[in-house]
């Protein structure tokens, strides 16, 4: 039996096409179920774990619960998916730091947010008075 992926909460089975799942979660069953996949080459999946959760993560916000493998930045999973949809849009123009640009996105995102909930409180605190 060979694993593609083994992690605290699943492992995939490239052999048997089957999952095996510890703690179940909707990121950990799709992210199982996106090593299976990678595993297919017709698709253009890339291997890795890190690409897995990319992909895994572009599939929609419903999935995102918990993400190991690619730092999110405690990004809602709104911002996660769509950073990681732009990400492999960018890897299919032939961009190769794919992943780095997700991380990167979500970071700025999440910074952006930051500042403008900063001075949004602000305007409500001096309109408060």
């Amino acid at each position: 039996m060979s694993y593609t992926s083994s992690n605290v909460w699943g492992k995939a089975d490239i052999d048997t096409n089957t999952i095996l799942l510890k703690k179940i979660t909707r990121h950990t069953i799709a992210h199982e179920l996106m090593h299976l996949a990678q595993y297919n080459q017709r698709n253009g999946i890339p291997q890795g774990e890190r690409a897995c959760d990319v992909y895994t993560c572009a599939l929609g916000p419903d999935v995102i619960d918990n993400v190991f493998y690619i730092s999110t930045h405690r990004a809602p999973a709104e911002i996660i998916h769509e950073s990681c949809r732009e990400a492999i849009e960018k890897r299919r123009e032939g961009m190769r730091n794919y992943i780095q640009y997700a991380e990167n996105k979500m970071k700025q995102s999440m910074r952006a947010r930051s500042a403008s909930e900063r001075i949004f409180g602000s305007f409500m605190l001096q309109n408060l008075k």
